[in-house]
């Protein structure tokens, strides 16, 4: 009992450690953008999926994806493993400033892992176009 509650907490320990990372990585590639005219973004990543003018004049440029997952569990030779489905979605907002030059922050929701993967879909994009 004493090892299973220790390997339940290593894991959930590695587990965050791991999402700890990729938060860095998705926080890393959405700040290259502050700074920027939001015209760059869009010509990069194409038309947002919606976009809202706030009464202060920032607008907001919202893009979204979403994946189908498809996990299995299990795998010991007396557990038939188990296979679960389910979607992930992420929502990445841009802020710009009032006068609209500049995209001044960001944020997401969602899962963290597809909002990377739609990054690199971008990336994979710009780099066989040019």
């Amino acid at each position: 009992m004493r090892y299973l509650n220790l390997l339940t907490i290593s894991s959930l320990f590695l587990s965050g450690a791991c999402a700890h990372g990729y938060r860095q990585r998705l926080d890393a590639e959405l700040s290259k953008w502050t700074g920027k005219h939001p015209d760059e973004l869009v010509a990069t990543w194409g038309a947002p999926r919606s976009t809202y003018t706030m009464e202060n004049g920032r607008k907001v440029l919202t893009f979204e994806d979403s994946a189908f997952v498809s996990r299995s569990l299990g795998g010991f030779y007396y557990v038939r493993p188990e296979v679960y489905s389910y979607s992930d979605t992420c929502k990445l907002s841009f802020f710009t400033d009032a006068q609209q030059k500049q995209i001044e922050s960001y944020s997401y929701t969602g899962s963290v892992g597809v909002c990377l993967e739609l990054i690199e879909s971008v990336s994979r994009t710009v780099r066989q176009g040019s």
